[in-house]
Formats: C-alpha cells, sequence, structure tokens
C-alpha cells in the first residue's frame, strides 16, 4: 500500500504542474477555495489505496472461488463413483 502512494504522489506531481494546476486554482478560486498541488495528493492517495485494495480483493476472491469450484467438482465426480 506504501507503494501505491508513493506512486501515486509521483504521478500526481508529474501530472498536475504549471498549466494544469494554475487551470484547477482558478476553478478553486471561484468556488472560494484555496487549492495546493500536496491538497491534491492529500485526497488522491485515499482514493487510489481504495482502488487497489477494492481490485486486490475482488481478484483474490474470484481466484479463491474458482479453486473452491473446482474442488467441489471433483469431491462429487469422487463421489458419484
Amino acid at each position: 500500500m506504501k507503494v501505491g502512494a508513493r506512486v501515486t504522489e509521483k504521478v500526481i506531481r508529474a501530472t498536475i504542474k504549471k498549466e494544469t494546476l494554475e487551470a484547477l486554482k482558478r476553478v478553486a478560486a471561484k468556488l472560494g477555495q484555496k487549492l495546493l498541488q500536496r491538497t491534491i495528493i492529500k485526497y488522491a492517495v485515499p482514493l487510489v489505496s481504495i482502488g487497489i485494495g477494492s481490485s486486490w480483493n475482488y481478484f483474490s476472491t474470484k481466484s479463491v472461488s474458482r479453486i473452491a469450484r473446482k474442488h467441489f467438482e471433483q469431491r462429487r465426480k469422487e463421489l458419484q463413483k
């Protein structure tokens, strides 16, 4: 999870640079908010971590269910003999 956070931070710093950051700041100023690059990172890292965690859970559960189905199918065939 820490790796995901570090990668996210670096990607945001690389992606949201001068022009993009200035445009976001103008939008935030119209809404009465102050926006900094670290503020974006502060909120983006947990969102990305949630995405990574939920993806991991989905694929690991899918893998376990595939193994379980295979096991129970084999047991059923053995019991039918």
